[in-house]
């Protein structure tokens, strides 16, 4: 069962990963300026793989309360030497203008083609779609989910006010 548990995580995380990675890395070409959003791993990954094939490109990291994600991927960028940006998604519509390509993380992936992340996504989708800039979904396939959602108040996740 363990070794199971652990060829499952080999398949359907690391390799994954590092299979969209290598994929989603071949869009970023040199001089590009990407946008995303607060924190994901697998866009962590796909700028250090565009970065160690040597191409030289800019990254603006937009986030918002409560949780600030963007600011641990600036410093990882900052640290593996890419030049990046931090910037509050209320300065989305100001700072798109610059921007090539928008890349971003999911939660998960629905039947019909939903994509479900973190609050704020879908503000940066929508107003990247309005500068006709394109955007990418970084998305391992076990995330991948039968379910469907036609609206947006069918599951909404409830939590403490406070924390806002």
């Amino acid at each position: 069962l363990v070794e199971t548990i652990d060829q499952f995580i080999q398949d359907k995380v690391i390799d994954a990963s590092n299979t969209i990675a290598e994929v989603a890395s071949a869009k970023i070409q040199e001089g590009d300026v990407i946008l995303t959003y607060a924190f994901s791993s697998s866009v962590l990954k796909t700028f250090q793989a565009a970065h160690k094939r040597g191409c030289h490109f800019r990254v603006i990291v937009v986030d918002s309360r409560p949780h600030f994600e963007g600011k641990k991927l600036v410093s990882r960028l900052f640290s593996m030497g890419i030049s990046c940006t931090y910037a509050y998604i209320t300065s989305l519509s100001y700072i798109l203008p610059q921007v090539t390509t928008v890349f971003v993380g999911a939660a998960s992936a629905l039947a019909n083609g939903t994509v479900v992340s973190r609050v704020g996504t879908a503000a940066v989708a929508v107003t990247a779609e309005a500068f006709n800039i394109p955007v990418v979904v970084c998305c391992e396939t076990y995330k991948f989910s039968h379910r469907v959602q036609l609206d947006a108040i069918t599951h909404n996740e409830l939590g403490d006010p406070d924390a806002l």
